[in-house]
């Protein structure tokens, strides 16, 4: 049996949570926490990571809710900067989000056979 559910939801049901951490104070502050749509209503880049997406924090990390059923985990290293690594089909991405105000800028880095392209995206902040 498989069950989805967001990582919020589950990491305050291990107990890895508690009232502090589900408070909106990221939110005020403009950091990368919350929720986000994509800027323009055109055909989404390569660089997009969905039309509409939900940052949680766990810790010092970032939980990434896209609505494909498949958190991704990104190291927080500012309130308003994360950061992701991986390795996509031989390919190392290297995945950064910083906000501007109520902007969120994604720049991916996908380095194939050492050539690098470099990937942009945009998200404004849900009211």
């Amino acid at each position: 049996m498989k069950l989805a559910a967001s990582p919020l939801v589950v990491a305050a049901a291990l107990g890895l949570l508690g009232p502090a951490a589900l408070a909106e104070d990221d939110i005020a502050d403009g950091g990368v926490v919350g929720v986000w749509t994509r800027a323009s209503a055109a055909a989404p880049a390569a660089a997009d990571l969905g039309r509409t997406i939900e940052l949680i924090p766990v810790e010092d990390q970032l939980m990434l809710e896209d609505g494909s059923g498949s958190e991704a985990a990104w190291s927080r290293l500012a309130d308003g900067h994360a950061v992701q690594e991986l390795v996509v089909d031989g390919a190392m991405v290297r995945r950064t989000l910083t906000v501007d105000g109520d902007a969120l800028a994604l720049e991916a880095h996908v380095t194939r056979d050492g050539v690098t392209d470099i990937l942009r995206a945009t998200y404004r902040r849900d009211a």
